[in-house]
């Protein structure tokens, strides 16, 4: 009866997991907490990987928000110049219509 199973053309081409974790000559500390971590870890507990998690992604949504708070800023400043100029003009027209209605009335 023939194998079914297949071996594979060219076993020094796959990929293989790591057998242990790898030798690291001096430990790290968890970031979060200060605790010492042990072979390939980065931090030490779920708790602080939810931590550590939430602090990365704090800082992308301050910048965004920064980045918004000066748009708004600008377009305020934009608004305000736009809304001096219709003063302006605004006065100049009355004072326009005046003279038209004492030339018309006259």
């Amino acid at each position: 009866m023939p194998s079914i199973v297949q071996e594979p053309k060219d076993q020094g081409k796959c990929a293989r997991a790591l057998l242990g974790a790898p030798v690291v000559a001096s430990p790290g500390k968890c970031p979060i907490c200060g605790k010492t971590l042990k072979g390939r870890q980065r931090v030490c507990s779920g708790k602080c990987r939810a931590t550590m998690s939430r602090r990365r992604r704090i800082p992308v949504k301050a910048e965004d928000l920064r980045d918004l708070r000066a748009l708004v800023t600008s377009t305020m400043e934009r608004v305000t110049e736009i809304k001096a100029d219709a003063t302006t003009m605004l006065e100049r027209l009355w004072e326009v219509k005046a003279k038209l209605d004492r030339h018309l009335s006259g």
